[in-house]
């Protein structure tokens, strides 16, 4: 993604954004059949992220509750379309782990597949939603 520092997200850019991910959080949600699980979207800074991340999902599974953190837009130095791209993305490659999320993992080589298989389900959701 193209850096342009003359461009900075104002606090209203977090409250849209914020409207905008509960919004493809629902939608999204129910596509996947996720409507059991009560989940909650938020923005998080970047030191509350791992690094090298643009987010993240914790769960309970007993629960079915689980809580996915978004890098925060004013962590971005792009354009807003750019940035609802990304945290849409996000969220639809986050809610794909609850998914997988009853497995287990035996070492990290199954982490690293089971996260190249999540990129390419999310590109390949969000490229057949984006054609209509």
């Amino acid at each position: 993604m193209p850096v342009n520092p003359s461009i900075k997200p104002s606090n209203t850019d977090s409250i849209s954004a914020q409207r905008y991910l509960n919004e493809k959080l629902s939608l999204w949600q129910k596509r996947l059949g996720l409507e059991e699980w009560t989940v909650t979207v938020i923005a998080s800074q970047r030191d509350g992220l791992r690094a090298g991340t643009l987010g993240n999902i914790r769960w309970d599974l007993e629960k079915k509750t689980a809580v996915i953190k978004v890098l925060d837009p004013s962590n971005y130095q792009t354009s807003t379309d750019a940035i609802l791209r990304d945290m849409e993305f996000t969220v639809v490659h986050e809610l794909i782990h609850l998914e997988f999320c009853a497995s287990t993992r035996a070492d990290q080589a199954s982490r690293t597949d089971e996260e190249t298989a999540v990129n390419h389900i999310a590109e390949a959701l969000l490229q057949l939603d984006r054609r209509d």
